[in-house]
């Protein structure tokens, strides 16, 4: 429940935050010292209603929210910000001239609305705010940063793997008895260990390498033709600044959730008293009484401490609501009985936080009454959106054909590529497997008996994995080099870290331009969605023109 709210008013207020994202700036007004309203500074003053610069740094805040350093050029200044502000206030003073405030379905939204803001508000006054200590991260942080220190080497034939196993098992050095069978040919690859991440290991070692301590050793394991044997040399966990801050949320939520289930449990302590023994005999499913009959009942089966009690008939409706083909056909498959537990516990504790919140007098609180301001002043923005500016909205099809073949790069598939690769040392032993693959050689037979190889592990940091990846993508040298392939072809790449690359081209596909049926819709939403915004800044426009909007210096609020 907690955080569902914040979902809603956000999709109810997304229309006030995107419609007018793109807004010009505001004519910078000179520099004056905030005004004080009700001990508030004041950064504009909309037809005598103010914004305050709690309300304008907030609005910074949320802008800023989710934004990375890449993002910075794309953050929105003070002026546009509150230039948003006041356009949205002023669309909300017109909605509410034209009496869109007092319709049933407005009002209603408004209500349910606040009934949930005052049950978050509780919460988070009743919860406070929750710490999350380095004991109770470290373990989620951990798995999201991990990297393997590993060495690693691959045999021809499974039986030469297989006595490697066998020597370790009975205590022999990794490196010796590795550096042993590459220098007599058995194997290939290198006692230097190499640091990867686990996206970058290849699917047959996830298992293996979740189930090894630092110093173990893997069990044989079979990839692309050859016989792996690895060896954890260390567990690193890099600083993730990103990480951390996601870890941290996560964590923090589970602990929300735990102590909310708590803390509303000691408010049904508190104020309500449930007869179990009638909610255990009630059968919403049986023929009689029947269903209808308990939806009219109204014995008592749950008592508040204010006198107004929750009845059988009340969850009977209640549970109606959970069946959007009808009550009658879950009835037929026994799924109502199941959830009546769920409905009591549900509507017990909504009333039970209700009743603590008036208690409390937080209904009454400054943190409240912003909660509500904002999400009616959300509401109605919405609905005259809905009701008003849809209704100037002109879209045609010729339009949406146009945009299409003006920006037909954005909807064409790009082409993609599909490789396989062998790392070797240097160049020479490159151009000598290319040789022998222009002579017959099977590529996955080069693979294995190819001389020359670096750890299979280094070839994992370029995409030449069997992956289908964009051309685009591709860094500049690698892009370089498969100029003009086709698929079948070979080519040679000097990479970074001195790796020389031997591609085998599998698969490529060329771009294509999606049909303009499929793109269409999206299209067409699209340009609405622009035209809409057009709007309305134009309504906003002629607004302020016909307004009295004061804007005051940065002073706190910038």
């Amino acid at each position: 429940m907690h955080g569902t709210f914040e979902r809603q008013v956000a999709r109810v207020a997304a229309a006030a935050s995107v419609i007018l994202l793109c807004a010009d700036a505001a004519a910078p007004a000179a520099a004056r010292a905030l005004p004080l309203e009700t001990g508030k500074e004041i950064a504009a003053r909309v037809e005598g209603e103010g914004i305050t610069a709690d309300e304008l740094q907030a609005a910074i805040a949320n802008s800023a929210a989710g934004r990375t350093v890449e993002d910075e050029g794309a953050l929105e200044s003070r002026e546009e910000i509150l230039k948003r502000l006041i356009d949205t206030k002023l669309i909300v003073q017109e909605a509410r001239r034209i009496g869109l405030h007092e319709l049933p379905e407005v009002r209603e939204r408004i209500d349910l609305f606040s009934r949930v803001a005052l049950r978050e508000v509780l919460l988070r006054k009743g919860l406070g705010k929750i710490p999350v200590t380095d004991e109770e991260l470290e373990p989620l942080y951990k798995s999201f940063v991990r990297e393997y220190k590993i060495v690693s080497v691959i045999f021809e034939k499974e039986e030469d793997a297989g006595k490697l196993a066998e020597q370790l098992e009975a205590g022999g050095s990794f490196e010796a008895l590795a550096a042993a069978a590459i220098e007599g040919g058995l194997a290939k690859g290198t006692t230097e260990a190499t640091v990867v991440k686990p996206s970058k290991i290849a699917p047959e070692f996830h298992s293996a390498l979740e189930k090894m301590s630092v110093g173990d050793t893997s069990p044989v394991v079979e990839v692309g033709g050859g016989f792996v044997i690895i060896k954890l040399d260390a567990l690193l966990y890099p600083d993730d600044a990103e990480a951390k801050a996601r870890a941290e949320s996560m964590v923090r939520n589970q602990k929300q959730a735990h102590l909310m289930g708590a803390y509303v449990a000691g408010l049904r302590d508190k104020h309500v008293k449930v007869d179990d023994p009638l909610l255990d005999s009630l059968d919403f499913e049986a023929e009689e009484p029947g269903f209808e009959a308990l939806a009219a009942d109204t014995r008592v089966l749950a008592e508040y401490g204010d006198g107004d009690p929750l009845t059988i008939g009340d969850v009977a409706n209640e549970l109606r609501k959970e069946f959007h083909h009808g009550v009658e056909r879950a009835i037929e498959s026994q799924r109502v009985n199941s959830k009546r537990f769920r409905v009591v516990h549900e509507l017990t504790g909504k009333k039970v936080m209700r009743m603590e919140a008036l208690e409390l007098g937080i209904d009454k609180g400054e943190e409240y009454l912003n909660e509500v301001k904002r999400l009616e002043e959300a509401v109605v923005f919405g609905v005259f959106i809905k009701k008003v500016a849809h209704s100037d909205v002109k879209l045609t099809a010729g339009d949406v054909k146009e945009y299409y073949e003006e920006n037909l790069a954005d909807y064409t598939a790009p082409e993609m590529i599909r490789l396989d690769c062998i790392g070797f040392e240097n160049q020479k032993a490159a151009k000598e497997g290319l040789e022998k693959l222009q002579k017959g050689a099977e590529f996955s037979w080069l693979k294995i008996n190819a001389d020359g190889q670096v750890d299979t592990a280094e070839t994992q940091l370029l995409d030449c994995q069997g992956r289908l990846v964009t051309t685009g993508d591709l860094e500049e040298g690698m892009s370089e080099a498969l100029s003009q392939a086709a698929a079948g072809d070979y080519r040679v790449y000097s990479g970074p870290r001195d790796i020389h690359y031997l591609f085998h081209v599998q698969e490529l596909i060329e771009a294509k331009a999606q049909p303009f049926g499929e793109v269409r819709d999206e299209i067409t939403k699209l340009r609405y969605g622009a035209k809409l915004q057009a709007v309305i800044q134009d309504w906003a426009s002629k607004l302020r023109e016909a307004s009295a909007v004061e804007v005051y210096g940065s002073g706190s609020g910038g």
